[in-house]
């Protein structure tokens, strides 16, 4: 967990250097509607022009790294950040929720972006596949299926009526 804590952060801070970098070398500024794009060769930034955070993005690889407010409070919340596999062939992008430090939940992205993804649960330490559908969401830990429920958004694994994020 630590190394995943560790990565976000350099992920942010090559975010924040990418930037400071635009600004000296040049970017291009656009505006749709109430968000704001900062373009720079193969890198682009999008932030809304009224709400905290922001969407780092390579053309390569997509979604490079997020942060976001997603309760809608006024305080950055979620941090999203993708990488590759060690054969550097599947993404993996991983989230934050509430941005304590541990990651709660990864997804898989397949191969040339063909197929179905595929997801993880973080639980008492370990990774669970999430399998099932909608209100059959669960996750296996060891022969007990353990169900998950959807929290304003977020995933979460249920234990006698309470969730454990």
């Amino acid at each position: 967990m630590l190394k995943n804590v560790i990565i976000a952060l350099l992920m942010v801070t090559l975010s924040v250097v990418l930037y400071l970098q635009w600004c000296k070398e040049g970017f291009v500024f656009s505006g749709f509607g109430d968000y704001r794009q900062f373009d720079q060769d193969n890198y682009w930034i999008v932030a809304h022009k009224d709400k905290p955070g922001f969407a780092f993005f390579s053309r390569g690889s997509k979604l490079v790294a997020q942060l976001s407010d997603s309760d809608g409070d006024g305080v950055v919340d979620l941090l999203i950040y993708s990488t590759l596999d060690e054969d550097r062939k599947q993404r993996i992008e991983y989230e934050d929720y509430g941005m304590d430090g541990e990651m709660d939940l990864r997804t898989f992205y397949p191969e040339g972006g063909t197929g179905n993804s595929s997801y993880e649960l973080a639980y008492l330490g370990a990774w669970y596949k999430l399998e099932g559908k909608g209100p059959n969401l669960h996750i296996k830990v060891g022969n007990q299926s353990i169900p998950v429920v959807n929290e304003e958004g977020f995933l979460s694994v249920k234990i006698r009526n309470k969730s454990v994020k």
